[in-house]
């Protein structure tokens, strides 16, 4: 029954190439390809008209490249998922296809062999790249690492901050709270989520981090 398949978009401005995807896709008989495109703005329009699960897309097409397809489909909350399929081994277009939230990397030569595994560790939730792109995607993930927030003392509210300065003073909350004109209760509450925002763990890693930082508030 084609309501239980798994909905599939395929978008490529080389009409042979489409077919014959379609026809190596088509093997697997939990997908079905509702529609295809041949163009960015084509497949646009296709995303926002059908409930589509799955993307496949080239990246250069006519009127609008395959990233920015991603990009404005990301835009318009549209919930499919999408997977790359290019001729591109360059490591700044694929750091720009998986930065914008692509699930899928496949180059067009490892077809055969890889989109359909792509297809289904997607719809699974995972992220699938080409074998031969595994160093890529190695640094992508680590860059991406590297880049996320830390805790930082510029989450702190105001009042925060100043009670995070009188503890840097050795305060005890007794004391704060008469400085405060508040509860030690309420002086208490402060410190959990000072240490809760800041990820600090331990009977004294909050004391320890507002003597190291007690300057700097």
């Amino acid at each position: 029954m084609v309501e239980n398949k798994i909905s599939l978009l395929i978008v490529d401005d080389h009409p042979i190439f489409r077919n014959g995807l379609k026809q190596l896709i088509e093997k697997d008989h939990s997908l079905n390809i509702v529609c295809e495109a041949g163009d960015g703005i084509s497949a646009l329009n296709l995303l926002q008209e059908s409930e589509i699960a799955i993307a496949v897309s080239d990246v250069d097409m006519p009127n609008l490249n395959g990233i920015e397809v991603l990009k404005q489909s990301a835009q318009l909350n549209i919930s499919t998922q999408f997977i790359f399929l290019t001729m591109y081994k360059d490591e700044s277009i694929f750091n720009r296809i998986m930065d914008n939230g692509a699930r899928g990397f496949v180059l067009k030569e490892n077809a055969a062999e890889e989109i359909l595994l792509c297809v289904h560790s997607v719809i699974e939730g995972n992220i699938f790249v080409s074998n031969s792109l595994s160093e890529f995607y190695s640094s992508w993930k680590l860059r991406k690492k590297s880049s996320q927030k830390l805790p930082s003392i510029d989450d702190l509210t105001p009042t925060e901050r100043k009670i995070l300065h009188t503890l840097g003073e050795m305060k005890t909350s007794k004391e704060i709270a008469r400085e405060f004109f508040i509860s030690e209760k309420t002086v208490e509450n402060h410190r959990t989520n000072i240490s809760c925002k800041l990820e600090l763990h331990g009977m004294h890693a909050l004391i320890k981090f507002a003597v190291e930082h007690k300057t700097t508030l």
